[in-house]
């Protein structure tokens, strides 16, 4: 007790008037502060929480690519992935160390790290989208995501040489653009 004594400031040791409760030094009324406690409770037991397929649906509704097949390809198959490891998974109890073990496992499949760092950008897109709808204040926890081989060269591109450049300077040049 001596502690929070010590660490109140001068004006939160006065005592408030009954049926007050003093905050900051504001006094509140305590009938007041008691109901909105319990408003508080009573919403958060009624409201469901938003889960991470609220995510993907928010994501397939709101982004203007939605339409595209390739879009929605890729996007279905690194939701299903999560999922299927995860399982749908609330907002509040997604941790780093989800897409740490989601990175992990595609790249023990042997995906190459440029698709892995497809599937992360685009569950992280989903999940910054929903928490954006949903008025979630929080970053992401799928954000700045090291992945070993990123950017690496699978093929190597064999030079153009100037020989190369001329028979493509008179393909162009004999096919007039209309």
């Amino acid at each position: 007790m001596s502690e929070l004594v010590a660490a109140a400031a001068p004006d939160e040791l006065l005592i408030p008037p009954s049926g007050k409760v003093r905050l900051h030094g504001i006094d509140f009324d305590e009938d007041c502060l008691s109901e909105l406690v319990a408003r508080h409770f009573r919403r958060q037991q009624w409201q469901a929480k938003p889960m991470f397929s609220n995510a993907y649906g928010i994501y397939m509704r709101e982004n203007p690519s939605a339409h595209r097949r390739k879009f929605k390809t890729v996007t279905q198959q690194a939701y299903a992935l999560f999922v299927a490891q995860f399982g749908d998974i609330p907002f509040d109890e997604l941790r780093h160390v989800h897409i740490t073990e989601f990175r992990n496992s595609q790249l023990a499949r042997e995906l190459h790290a440029n698709s892995v760092r497809r599937h992360i950008n685009m569950l992280n897109a989903m999940v910054n989208m929903a928490f954006k709808h949903l008025d979630i204040d929080r970053l992401s926890p799928f954000r700045r995501l090291y992945i070993r081989g990123e950017g690496d060269l699978s093929r190597t591109t064999a030079p153009i040489t100037v020989e190369q450049l001329r028979k493509v300077k008179a393909h162009l040049l004999s096919h007039p653009i209309p």
